[in-house]
């Protein structure tokens, strides 16, 4: 087996409580589930099945910003 790499990068406190969350809730780390949303993501963006704009809008139907995001602008 390859040896792993690890990705870095820096989010709001927000998005990463979320991220952990929700990864938990579906018996995931945050690894696993972040894996999970990069193969989504280029699976999706490779075999034409929607753009970067209407992922988007669907994981915001399924999961709107609370009240406190939408206050800061987001």
């Amino acid at each position: 087996m390859k040896q792993s790499q690890k990705i870095i990068f820096r989010t709001s406190p927000e998005l990463k409580a979320f991220v952990r969350e929700f990864a938990e809730k579906n018996g995931m780390d945050t690894s696993d589930f972040l894996r999970l949303i990069l193969h989504y993501y280029f699976m999706a963006f490779f075999t034409k099945q929607g753009s970067y704009r209407e992922i988007r809008e669907r994981f915001f139907q399924l999961y709107p910003p609370d009240e406190k995001s939408k206050k800061k602008g987001k």
